[in-house]
């Protein structure tokens, strides 16, 4: 005899669904890029909260809160930021609308007139003009000391921080303030 007749092959039954090519990175390297984001966010949060290596470590504040409606004078600040208040000073930044960010040391000897309006939930002060200092060189056309209207302030977002701001960093400003 003759060989039998060949079978023919079938190829291969299709898999149900194709496995797509994501073109995603590993996910170790999707751990490793976003481990470096943190970092870059971190080291953002620090910068907006004023935080310059003097800072790091040293102290905590006594109050951190997220804050908006800030005004200097004539401009009012565009963004919210958060404000770290300390035993003797308040950082935060402040986004000039013709200006970029600055950062904004609020010393509170330097502090006067200071007023807390309760249904605005905002806190004011006037400030002298004590010699030496960067605030003068950013606002010298906002701000003007001996003009009654001008003023700073800082406005609370939530109660709970206007709360806090009010029992624990307000008795510091006003042992501290030039009156």
């Amino acid at each position: 005899g003759s060989p039998p007749p060949k079978k023919e092959r079938k190829p291969p039954p299709k898999p149900l669904f194709e496995p797509r090519k994501s073109g995603r990175p590993s996910l170790s390297d999707q751990l490793a890029a976003l481990g470096s984001q943190t970092q870059a966010v971190t080291k953002g949060i620090k910068q907006s909260l004023g935080v310059k290596g003097e800072d790091l470590g040293r102290e905590t504040a006594v109050v951190l809160c997220q804050c908006d409606r800030f005004v200097v004078g004539r401009v009012t600040g565009t963004f919210s930021s958060p404000v770290q208040f300390f035993a003797d000073r308040a950082l935060y930044a402040f986004i000039h609308p013709t200006q970029e960010r600055i950062d904004m040391k609020m010393i509170y000897k330097h502090m006067s007139d200071i007023q807390v309006d309760e249904g605005r939930m905002t806190f004011r002060f006037r400030l002298r003009r004590p010699m030496g200092t960067t605030f003068w060189q950013w606002f010298k056309d906002d701000y003007e000391p001996h003009n009654a209207s001008h003023f700073l302030q800082i406005g609370f977002g939530a109660k709970k921080d206007f709360v806090s701001f009010k029992s624990k960093a307000l008795p510091l400003i006003r042992a501290s303030a030039a009156g």
